[in-house]
């Protein structure tokens, strides 16, 4: 039996992991919504979601799809980087709604997805729950983890919650079209994970090579642009490669030129490529 689903994204890699998953599986998109773009998140591109089986809308306000969710008669709603889905969309489809976190819940509940690699978590992990009012604190249908690359980049952590996003979804996917009830998750371990402020982009060398590469990486992937301080003037941050086997007296700006900048951090000593990253 074919399954039918609606997707809930703002950003083209988040709904590429689930179509690719749905693909795979067999299963039918037949519903993509995502949100007029800001500088949050741009909204989902019609080219990458559009299928002859799809109806894509770009709504401002997510009750706007609640008559066309219920004509396609679907089965299941997944929401994957998106804001929030009032319950009078959520309990549209057969099977409710389920939300594909970036995290290993009830650690780093809220609106930032990249909250735990820039904290240095030692792993990489996503959760599948149900879709509750309360944000981010439904039953667990399924976790998924990998460990954190030491020299983490953008690229590599993509592909690490592409990953472990495939996983949650092919475990708990099958779960909730069962109508299992889940997991219920423990409230008082919950920690949260706030967008991330101004002082945040600018990096500090006084961190380990490891937490430098993952709050660099974190920025990146949520379009910021990380920041470090060179000869009292800010700068962006391309790309960063550790040196090894070098070591320097105190962190800090070791030599610096037009487009490269050496530092040194706590542990080690880091090559920063400086402008406008490309990713």
């Amino acid at each position: 039996m074919t399954v039918r689903l609606a997707v809930f994204t703002l950003v083209d890699w988040s709904f590429t992991i689930v179509r690719e998953w749905a693909e795979s599986v067999g299963h039918e998109i037949a519903l993509v919504v995502s949100q007029p773009g800001d500088d949050f998140a741009p909204n989902v591109q019609r080219s990458s979601a559009a299928t002859r089986e799809s109806v894509v809308m770009v709504a401002p306000k997510v009750r706007q799809c609640e008559a066309i969710l219920a004509e396609l008669d679907v089965d299941l709603s997944v929401v994957f980087t998106f804001r929030r889905v009032p319950e009078s969309v959520a309990g549209l489809a057969r099977h409710g709604c389920v939300n594909l976190h970036p995290s290993l819940l009830p650690a780093f509940r809220g609106a930032n997805g990249y909250r735990a690699i820039y904290e240095g978590e030692p792993a990489i992990g996503a959760t599948l729950h149900y879709l509750t009012p309360k944000f981010d604190a439904g039953p667990i249908l399924a976790q998924a983890s990998v460990p954190t690359p030491d020299e983490v980049e953008p690229v590599g952590a993509l592909a690490a919650l592409s990953r472990v996003a495939t996983d949650v979804l092919n475990i708990g996917v099958p779960r909730a079209l069962a109508d299992e009830p889940g997991d219920e998750q423990n409230d008082a371990a919950a920690t949260g994970a706030p967008l991330f402020t101004e002082d945040e982009t600018r990096l500090s060398f006084d961190v380990s090579s490891h937490l430098f590469h993952c709050r660099f990486s974190a920025l990146t992937l949520a379009g910021k642009h990380p920041l470090v301080d060179v000869d009292g003037e800010p700068c962006p941050v391309r790309a960063v490669r550790r040196l090894r086997g070098l070591s320097a007296a105190s962190p800090g700006i070791v030599s610096f030129g037009s487009r490269r900048a050496v530092a040194a951090v706590t542990d080690g000593v880091l090559e920063l490529e400086l402008g406008r990253q490309p990713f």
